[in-house]
This record gives structure tokens, sequence and C-alpha cells, in this order.
């Protein structure tokens, strides 16, 4: 099935093609710019081009087409064109499927119209009936996401956006292939389902296309802001019983990709992710636009239960707050420089799988080294995002962090408190540096951890 093309209508009513699919462009040795034209039969032409000039934006129509193939013949096709508009013109899509494919969708209630592949309803109903019909069965589903898809359309306008979506799409398809299906589930987020890959080396071969492909698209054009994208993936029935579990536990791998950096795909592991399904101390962030609200609220349970309550342990507040911050640890000194008194280290418990703190985690011998000394603000906080830069200005810093694995950290020195420290790390090599917000209410955290200690 040939699955998109989009078409802009020109003032001499030409319908001249904007963008193509690899997958029709392959079919009909088309490209960007060349007259539809040339590729529709010419007793058809003519109304085609009415039809997409005289359709309005918003609303789409469906007219047969038959398509010229270059080694000679035709194919039948079902055009669906839906109408559309820029600043300065009119364009419209056109999702070309052949006629003998029409009993496998229905092309108006199936398909989405800004990409051509399932939409929402229609991959999750596939979804479900899958694994109830073979719950027996190896079943992976995979939830890809855009990276800063909002901002980029700020940045470059929809217009980029929608190539960036349909280049999205067309590497997503060709990985997956006829391993499994695809649909549109939001804006820019996108489910795949496949029962046709039989285990994780070659599922991780089909995520590193996507998020290499989609790289490499824009990549030479927009070298310092090129789009990415985040994946989370589970497996069924090994992993989760229902589609219900099996989306929730895909969506929060994806909220850990993009708070491991984005661009790249985490696969759960129940050894190393916890039973996300069941821990409770993990924050329940599953849309991404909250990832704010879901900070805010994690404040004022600081505040309530953990500061003014007492109800909330030292323990579930950092673990706690190393969810929510992609955080690969968090330790408490007091007066014992050389002893954690309360950490998080993203271990978990052998005997529940879930994710916990422990005490006595990590020795923090370099808490008043020179570099955390030299570096520390007005509120007490020290942030090191360039370890490599300490080999030369204080080596036994280097030598402690390279040899613990740490990347990022932030160290927040207690007030009234000689070796009173709060420690926020990362030992993930590709982890993004602390931002500025971070920073802020990281500081914020060790006041309240602070003030929390004085009064316990």
């Amino acid at each position: 099935m040939a699955e998109c093309l989009i078409g802009t209508v020109t003032t001499d009513r030409q319908l001249n093609i904007l963008t193509i699919d690899d997958r029709l462009r392959r079919l009909l040795s088309a490209e960007e710019g060349d007259n539809l034209g040339d590729y529709v039969e010419y007793r058809q032409m003519e109304y085609f081009v009415q039809v997409c000039g005289d359709i309005t934006p918003g609303d789409h129509t469906m007219v047969c087409a038959s398509l010229i193939l270059p080694e000679g013949g035709s194919l039948w096709t079902v055009a669906v064109v839906y109408g559309g508009e820029t600043e300065s013109e009119q364009i419209c899509r056109i999702f070309f499927q052949d006629i003998q494919s029409m009993e496998q969708r229905a092309i108006d209630a199936s398909l989405d119209p800004g990409t051509g592949i399932l939409n929402k309803k229609a991959i999750t109903d596939y979804a479900r009936q899958r694994m109830e019909e073979h719950p027996d069965a190896l079943t992976y589903l995979c939830i890809v996401d855009i990276d800063n898809f909002k901002q980029m359309n700020d940045n470059h306008g929809h217009q980029f956006g929608d190539k960036v979506l349909l280049k999205t799409v067309n590497v997503i398809c060709n990985a997956v292939g006829d391993k499994g299906a695809v649909g549109r589930i939001g804006g820019d987020e996108f489910l795949i389902i496949s029962d046709k890959i039989h285990d994780k080396e070659e599922l991780r071969s089909v995520l590193r296309d996507i998020r290499t492909g989609v790289e490499e698209s824009f990549k030479q054009q927009l070298p310092d802001d090129y789009p990415t994208v985040s994946i989370g993936c589970v497996q069924f029935p090994l992993q989760v019983s229902t589609y219900e579990d099996a989306f929730y536990v895909a969506d929060r791998m994806l909220y850990r990709a993009k708070e491991k950096g984005r661009n790249r795909y985490i696969i759960y592991v129940p050894e190393i992710h916890g039973d996300v399904l069941h821990c409770q101390e993990i924050p329940d962030i599953t849309n991404r636009s909250s990832v704010k609200i879901d900070r805010t609220s994690l404040m004022f349970r600081l505040l309530d239960d953990f500061l003014c309550s007492g109800t909330m342990t030292f323990q579930t507040a950092l673990v706690n707050i190393a969810a929510c911050y992609g955080l690969d640890g968090i330790y408490m000194y007091n007066d014992r420089l050389d002893v954690s008194m309360h950490g998080f280290t993203g271990k978990q418990n052998p005997k529940t799988g879930v994710m916990e703190g422990s005490d006595a985690v990590m020795e923090f011998p370099i808490a008043e080294c020179n570099e955390i000394v030299m570096r520390r603000n007005d509120h007490g906080v020290s942030v090191i995002d360039d370890v490599a830069a300490l080999k030369d200005s204080d080596p036994d810093a280097f030598v402690f962090m390279h040899e613990h694995g740490i990347h990022n950290i932030i160290v927040y020195k207690m007030q009234d408190n000689e070796k009173g420290y709060v420690v926020f790390l990362k030992t993930d090599s590709l982890a993004r540096k602390f931002s500025a917000s971070d920073v802020a209410d990281l500081t914020l955290i060790g006041k309240i951890i602070d003030v929390t200690f004085k009064r316990r």
C-alpha cells in the first residue's frame, strides 16, 4: 500500500508535490516538485485537481485514481483527500490505498488524517484484540514520542513540523515493516504493536533504526536543533497481562528515556526498573506535558507530609525526588562525612523488585574539596557538570567521581551544620546537564531536607 503524499494546489490549478512518502516515491519514481499529473491518468486528472482545489480546510473526500507505474501498467487506488492550508497557500494531503486492501481497513474510520497510519482507536483496538485473542503470544508494545515537538513547531513553523511528523512516520513504518502495526495516538506520539519480533536483540535493531533514522533525517539541515525521538517498550505477556498495563509500563519507560536526556529507547527490565505497576514511590507521570505539575505536586507533598506532618519518611522522600528528577542517587550526610545517613541508589529490593532507599550506601569524602567549595553559590549549592575538568584542578575529586561513575552532581551545604550536606547525582554518561530549573528546584528541596532534619 502506498501511504502518503502531500500536494500543493497552485494558482494555475496544478497539483505539485510538496512532500512524498518513500513508499510512494519508490512506487512511482516521483520526486518533490513534480506535477502529480505526470503520475495520474490524464482522463482522471482534471476531476482530481478540481476536487483538490475545491475542498475546504478540515474537510475530506475520496476519489478513485489510477496511478501510472514506471514499469508500465497502472494501479487502481482510492485517494483520500484532506483539505488544509498554510499562511500563503492551500494544501491538500492525499493518501493513496490500493483498492485490493480496502477490505483490510475502513479508510474513513481507521486512518489518521495527518499521517495516513492507523488512528488512535484503530491501533488501540488492534492491540487489545491481539492480546486478548493471543494471550500467550509474544508481543512488544512500544510508544514513540518526538522530543520537543512543540518547541520545534514554534521555532521552525508548522509546515516544517508536518515534514517532521511525516518523516518520523516513514522511518517508523520502514523500520517495523511487516513485523507489526503502527498508529498515531497523539499529536507527536505513536504506538507500535509488534507480533513478529522474536527477541530483544531483534527489537533493539528495530528501535535503533527508528532512533538513528529520525536523527539523521534532519541533522544536516539543523545540526544544532535536529528532531529526535524517545521510546519506551514492554513485553507481553511475560511482564504484563493486559493492554492497559502494557501501555502504562511502556509509558513509564518513555518518561525515563526523556528524563535520561531524550534521543534514546528504554526496554522495560523488572530487575533494573523495579515493579513499576505496583510501586507507589515513583510518581505517576504518564503525560509529558504534566511534568511541571507533577513536580509542583511533589513539592506540596514534601512540604505537607515530609516537613510539616512528618508522615513521609526520609527514604520515601528521596525515592520520590529521584524518580521525579531522573536522579541516580541522593545522599544525606551529617557530622560523619564518611558515612551516608540516608541514601537512594536506584537499587531494587531483591524480594519485591521495588525501588527503595537504603542506609549507609556511599562514602562522600569530597564534600569540602576545592572545586565544590569554589563553585558554592549564595544558597550553599555547588553544581559540577564537567567532571573531566576536575582532573587538573582537583585530582582527588576527579578520582572519586570517576571511580563512582558520577557524571553530574549538585551538593547542597546545610545551614548551621558544619558537616551536613545533601548530594544529588547522575551516573548515566548520556544524561543531560542539570537545567537552571532543576538547580532551583533541588536547591529548594535541599532546604526542605535541611529544615526537616533539624526538626526530627
